[in-house]
Formats: C-alpha cells, sequence, structure tokens
C-alpha cells in the first residue's frame, strides 16, 4: 500500500482529495492537514511516502514547507497540484525539490497514475505543465522578474503579495522582524521598486497571482 498525505487548506476539498485518491486498491491516506505547523507534525507523526500539496491555496506557504520537508524528509515524494499550469513557482519548486506537479485539470486516473509513478522514485510532470516550462526555457522567451529571487526571497515577497504583515511573516519564518525586512528591501533592490503596490502589479503583470473577475447579478440568474 502507498502511504500518501494531503495538505490542503480548505476541509471540504481535503476530503474530497483524500476520497479521490483512496479510489484506487493501491493508495491509502493516512493523514490530512493545513499549511501551517500541524503539516509538519503529521508527515512526522505518520511517515508517508508522498505528500500531495494544493498549491493554490498557499504558495508562499507552500515554499516554506518543501523547504522543511525536503530537510527533514529526504526520502519523501512531493506532489504539487495547482489550476495555474503556467506559474514561474512551479519551476522553483523543482529546483527546490519537488518530484510531482499536475495540472488540477487532470483526471482521477492520471492522478492515481502518477502517484503510483512518484512511489516508484520517478520524477513525474503533467503535459500542460511540461509544455508551459519547456516554452518557458526556450531563448526568445524573456524570464519572469522574480526567477532572480532566491527561494527565501520569493517566500517573502509571496507573503507580502498575500497581504501577510511582516510582523506575521517574521514569526511563521522563525525570524526576526528586521530579518524580513532586510530581504524585502532586496526584493525591492532586484526587481527595481520602491513599494509594495509596485510589487502588487508586477506580480499580476507576470503571472504570480490572479485576481478573479467581479461576478455580475445577470450572471446570478
Amino acid at each position: 500500500m502507498i502511504r500518501t498525505m494531503v495538505i490542503e487548506s480548505e476541509g471540504l476539498l481535503r476530503c474530497a482529495l483524500h476520497n479521490t485518491i483512496e479510489a484506487h486498491p493501491k493508495l491509502s491516506v493516512v493523514a490530512g492537514a493545513g499549511f501551517d505547523a500541524s503539516a509538519l507534525a503529521a508527515v512526522r507523526d505518520h511517515q508517508p511516502m508522498i505528500v500531495l500539496m494544493h498549491l493554490d491555496t498557499g504558495l508562499s506557504q507552500s515554499l516554506y514547507l518543501v523547504d522543511r520537508l525536503r530537510r527533514g524528509h529526504p526520502q519523501m515524494a512531493l506532489l504539487g497540484l495547482t489550476s495555474q499550469v503556467n506559474h514561474p513557482i512551479l519551476s522553483r519548486l523543482l529546483e527546490m525539490g519537488v518530484q510531482g506537479l499536475l495540472s488540477k485539470a487532470a483526471s482521477q486516473s492520471q492522478l492515481h497514475t502518477m502517484l503510483i509513478r512518484l512511489a516508484q522514485g520517478e520524477h513525474v510532470i503533467g503535459p500542460d505543465i511540461a509544455q508551459h516550462l519547456a516554452m518557458a526555457s526556450l531563448p526568445s522567451q524573456s524570464g519572469s522578474p522574480f526567477q532572480t529571487l532566491t527561494a527565501r526571497e520569493l517566500e517573502v515577497g509571496l507573503s507580502l503579495i498575500e497581504g501577510e504583515r511582516m510582523p506575521a511573516i517574521a514569526k511563521r519564518l522563525n525570524v526576526s522582524p528586521k530579518t524580513v525586512a532586510t530581504y524585502k528591501y532586496r526584493i525591492y533592490e532586484k526587481l527595481n521598486l520602491d513599494t509594495e503596490v509596485a510589487l502588487l502589479k508586477l506580480a499580476l503583470l507576470h503571472g504570480l497571482i490572479e485576481i478573479d473577475p467581479p461576478v455580475s447579478q445577470a450572471s446570478l440568474f
């Protein structure tokens, strides 16, 4: 039996992923958690072979968890699930040691196949994500300026973009607020910015975040 764990902030979605995975007779879900300290504790207590992370619900937190899990459990496979198949963070996650990436548009059987292949020690990327990664690597394609950031700088930058304040970031990363401020100004220097508003605009321009369009009243009927 292949022991898996699901990291997803929303309980209903976590339950849906749990049921989808366990529809295969060779797969079991031994634990579930959100993007917080409970995820690290659950990994330590249940020792899954594979951890599935729903990246869309916590991009900055996913960088932190990948870093911690890779250092603490190097033998465990990590699979990222996302709807943003062209997101610049995906190549960074692969560099950090994530072994699998899959689009949320994938079928149940594709998810099962990927989990089994990961358990066999393979590195697997869904075809739509692989296509975007290949296109982004072409010489004619201008890279995202966010690729110039270190993993920790990108994590802090995403946290700021998502609206998290510096004291909260410092507490979550277990560093001083002064250290977070240093990362912030390194980000500004590398990206040639001077405000968080400018950082947000650049993130929108390069697809780091998406803003859902407003729903009109007419579309509700």
